[in-house]
């Protein structure tokens, strides 16, 4: 699948995002974004539950989407009930913000623009957020 080229970029992010979930969300923040993302559960609690019933899923497509809005994307929502399109990509990235310092705009030193691979394209890999993230709760 990575052999696609930036078309797999997308997975790649959706992967980072499970990371940033599990890594810096704290109770409080999961139960919060569940109820946004209009989830069922955070993460498989029931397995009975289809896989968009998880917020852990919603979480990291939106993440992914969020902060790489781009037509290259995989992510890119091509329904309202996609999982990526769980919250606009600007009540996400400002939400992210105030729960673990993330970047809330596409303008930040670490985007895309200040990224690119050897072909000039855009790079979600350096979506990063630069050492910020911080659990609260």
């Amino acid at each position: 699948m990575l052999d696609s080229g930036s078309f797999s970029w997308g997975v790649v992010q959706m992967e980072y995002a499970q990371q940033v979930q599990y890594t810096t969300l704290s109770a409080q923040a999961r139960s919060q974004l569940a109820s946004l993302l209009g989830a069922q559960q955070w993460c498989y609690d029931d397995p009975t539950l289809p896989s968009g019933a998880n917020a852990c899923e919603r979480f990291a497509a939106t993440l992914a989407w969020s902060y790489w809005p781009s037509a290259d994307n995989s992510m890119q929502p091509s329904s309202p009930s996609d999982w990526s399109a769980s919250m606009s990509p600007k009540a996400f990235r400002t939400l992210l913000s105030q729960l673990i310092g993330a970047p809330d705009s596409l303008d930040h030193p670490t985007s895309q623009t200040a990224a690119r691979t050897t072909t000039g394209e855009a790079s979600p890999s350096r979506l990063a957020f630069s050492g910020r993230a911080k659990t609260f709760g």
